[in-house]
């Protein structure tokens, strides 16, 4: 009999646990706003703001090629912004989550300012958050996912909106790796010319070297991204550009 006191006892506690798993499971499945497929109405917005976030990340992008991978350059930078990755034997070279951090920033800035051309869409009412940008860096692209909530209000239908990604493709990733092995042979105060041209030949990047014409004993290396073509405002083509110095 006691043993059939313990077993129902054992099956009570059993049962009483499984009810409390499937009621917090869906009192926390409630808990969560799931975002709702787009509706073909509010659709034209979704793809104007993505549109504006592969504007945006390409000029992020071209803007930190020319800083060496800052929004804004360091103290140790010569004129224009390029930044020195060795000064006084140290290195100095931003780590390739520091480049994603001054992606996101310029990217979370300038958006307001294209998005802010919402108001072109006159029959809603647009009610806009703070963006934040996560970018992430590979080698054959750079991935901008954002968090951007948007109340979309039509009459009396309310839409939200808030994630949104693009990617642009910068080999950003293998630039960032070219730049390494040109820091990394500094330090070791030995060029290898013949590794430096495998690696322009197996990656397909041009990489240029010329004095910098007021810091004496610095370097200033351009890495141009040959599978990448930029239409600019004036309209010109150019390739995309990364620099940074060097001081020997």
């Amino acid at each position: 009999m006691l043993n059939k006191n313990a077993q129902l006892t054992i099956f009570i506690i059993i049962a009483i646990l499984i009810i409390a798993v499937i009621v917090l499971f869906f009192a926390f499945r409630s808990g969560i706003q799931r975002e709702k497929p787009t509706s073909p109405e509010i659709a034209p917005i979704k793809n104007f703001v993505e549109e504006c976030i592969y504007n945006v990340g390409e000029d992020a992008l071209f803007f930190i090629g020319l800083h060496g991978g800052y929004y804004v350059p360091p103290r140790f930078s010569i004129s224009l912004g390029i930044p020195y990755y060795i000064k006084n034997n140290k290195t100095l070279m931003p780590s390739k989550e520091n480049i994603e951090l001054e992606i996101s920033k310029y990217v979370d800035e300038a958006l307001l300012l294209c998005a802010g051309n919402l108001s072109e869409f006159n029959n809603f009412q647009i009610a806009q958050g703070k963006p934040k940008t996560s970018a992430k860096i590979f080698d054959e692209r750079v991935i901008l996912n954002v968090n951007y909530p948007l109340t979309i209000i039509r009459e009396e239908e309310k839409s939200r909106i808030a994630k949104f990604e693009n990617e642009i493709p910068v080999r950003l990733g293998k630039i960032y790796n070219a730049s390494s092995f040109i820091v990394s042979e500094h330090l070791k105060r030995e060029i290898c010319m013949s590794c430096l041209l495998e690696l322009q030949e197996k990656e397909n990047l041009s990489i240029m070297s010329q004095d910098s014409p007021e810091e004496s004993s610095t370097i200033i290396y351009n890495i141009f991204d040959e599978n990448y073509l930029f239409e600019g405002e004036i309209p010109e083509i150019e390739k995309y550009l990364f620099r940074f110095a060097v001081e020997y």
